[in-house]
Order: C-alpha cells, then sequence, then structure tokens
C-alpha cells in the first residue's frame, strides 16, 4: 500500500485502471440513494423548525393578548 498514494512514478509507465461499468453504475446508484435520504432529512428537519417556531410564536402571541388583557381590566 506504501506506493499507492506515492505522485512519482520513478519512470514507470502508468497504468490505465480498468473500468468495470456495472460496478461503476452500482456506485452512482448508491451516491443517489445517499442523496435522496440525505434531502429527505433535510426536509424533514426544516418542517420540525417551522412547527417549532410557530409553537413560539403562538405562545408569544398568547402572552400578549393576556398582558393586554390584564391592562384593560
Amino acid at each position: 500500500m506504501i506506493g499507492l498514494t506515492s505522485l512519482w512514478t520513478n519512470g514507470r509507465t502508468t497504468v490505465s485502471p480498468e473500468l468495470n461499468r456495472r460496478r461503476a453504475v452500482f456506485v452512482l446508484g448508491k451516491i443517489d440513494e445517499i442523496l435522496t435520504w440525505e434531502k429527505t432529512k433535510e426536509q424533514e428537519r426544516d418542517a420540525r423548525f417551522v412547527e417549532l417556531g410557530e409553537y413560539f410564536v403562538r405562545g408569544q402571541v398568547e402572552t400578549v393578548l393576556e398582558v393586554r388583557e390584564t391592562e384593560v381590566l
């Protein structure tokens, strides 16, 4: 494994890698699955933040209304 990370060729010609089309399609499919999963998780997280924000806004509005009601009385 030592020579695999070196950028020096020591005068040897490099051999182009053999491409395995089936393996490439498999890997790209897995990458697609991961990206789809990530997108779904981000959308779920965004929806939770929206719900949390709405919850806080409702709480603040209720607090303001309660304060105004006590001021009127």
